[in-house]
């Protein structure tokens, strides 16, 4: 297990211990101080990071190794976690087959940070988000995939640019609730998405791999989240606007999310959409379960 910080580390904090940074002082000032430089400093640099990065991410792209044209979006997505102060426990790792399809359950735009901060792949995201003011921008640096998912005339484009970065060996990273749920329960997947990929690519093409993720929100400044802790601060959901809940994560107490790599499973040519569906829903309930028992 690999973690960028230490859930004793994070109890230390919040019981208010001897801090390097300040010394002996209440946690809530030592939290406030935080978010205040992260705010102030981080986060203009986070920004302004974006046009060197940029550059360098443009020449990467061409790379003939998959992992290394998301280099730049890796680091940019961990340093993210720092400015908004998500501190993440890692279990497992992605898995190493291609074409790879990693499911996960989705609860905030949070969510992306993590799955972004350690898979080397890209987002299927909704089509609207590409005209959203500066997270079009991210999504668009980020080598997302746009799809209009009520739009047929689009359907095969968007297949096919899918089923070109499953080829190419590039991770392609999916949310199959389709919207986002309070982080306790998954809501039901929908098997018309898994079954568009699964239809990107050819029928004579090998089994793709299919790996289940889930993502469990445990704790906020130190302390263990219950169910309307996750609905009230770690969830984005309904018609929540993005300014307050950014606001919320970035300044109140740091959250803990676990993020759980489940064993991959092949599906063939042929294989059952809805199956897959069933099972992969099935494998994430599961992994969320425990990841939310072991807190």
């Amino acid at each position: 297990m690999d973690r960028m910080t230490s859930p004793e580390n994070e109890d230390r904090d919040a019981e208010g211990e001897v801090d390097r940074s300040y010394g002996t002082i209440p946690p809530e000032r030592v939290r406030v101080r935080r978010s205040i430089f992260r705010a102030a400093f981080l986060a203009p640099l986070l920004i302004f990071s974006l046009l060197p990065m940029g550059l360098i991410h443009l020449v990467l792209t061409r790379s003939p190794v998959p992992s290394h044209r998301y280099a730049m979006t890796r680091l940019w997505y961990r340093f993210a976690l720092r400015v908004v102060g998500l501190r993440v426990i890692r279990e497992g790792r992605p898995a190493k087959a291609r074409p790879l399809l990693l499911l996960a359950n989705h609860v905030s735009w949070t969510d992306i940070l993590v799955l972004g901060a350690y898979v080397p792949g890209c987002f299927v995201a909704k089509a609207d988000m590409e005209d959203w003011p500066g997270i079009g921008f991210l999504t668009r640096f980020t080598r997302s995939i746009f799809v209009k998912r009520d739009d047929p005339r689009k359907a095969g484009e968007q297949a096919r640019e899918i089923g070109d970065r499953l080829r190419g060996g590039e991770p392609v990273i999916l949310f199959p609730e389709g919207t986002t749920a309070a982080g306790t329960e998954i809501k039901p997947f929908k098997s018309s998405l898994l079954g568009a990929v699964r239809l990107a690519l050819p029928r004579n093409d090998a089994a793709m791999t299919i790996q289940p993720a889930a993502l469990a929100y445990v704790r906020r400044g130190g302390e263990p989240m219950d169910a309307d802790d996750r609905r009230n601060y770690a969830a984005w959901i309904d018609d929540e606007e993005f300014a307050p809940h950014l606001t919320s994560v970035m300044f109140g107490p740091p959250m803990t999310v676990r993020l759980i790599f489940g064993e991959p499973f092949e599906a063939g040519p042929g294989a059952d959409r809805k199956a897959l569906t069933r099972k992969a829903e099935t494998d994430i309930a599961a992994l969320l379960a425990n990841g939310l028992a072991d807190g």
